[in-house]
């Protein structure tokens, strides 16, 4: 019984998951972030195994991972420091 509970909460927070992991752009991942957010408020609220901190927080951590991951996979950084560079070279 309490595996049915789990699976419901995490299905309704599967497809932010997805947006996060496999969003077409990264306007997706960022508009899905609050939505993803409130999702799991509630699941904090509602569920039994997911409203003590050792519970949610390693959630939290595999989704700053992903997140961190899809950043490092949307971001080219030569191009981020060469605008940097160039927005220091004319104020200097």
């Amino acid at each position: 019984m309490i595996f049915i509970f789990f699976i419901r909460f995490l299905s309704t927070l599967e497809r932010h998951f997805k947006n996060v992991t496999h969003g077409a752009t990264f306007r997706v991942v960022t508009e899905t972030i609050p939505k993803m957010m409130s999702a799991l408020r509630m699941v904090w609220i509602i569920s039994r195994h997911y409203n003590r901190d050792e519970r949610m927080v390693p959630l939290m951590e595999r989704i700053a991972n992903q997140l961190c991951d899809r950043v490092a996979r949307s971001i080219n950084v030569r191009t981020l420091f060469r605008y940097f560079f160039n927005i220091l070279n004319f104020f200097f």
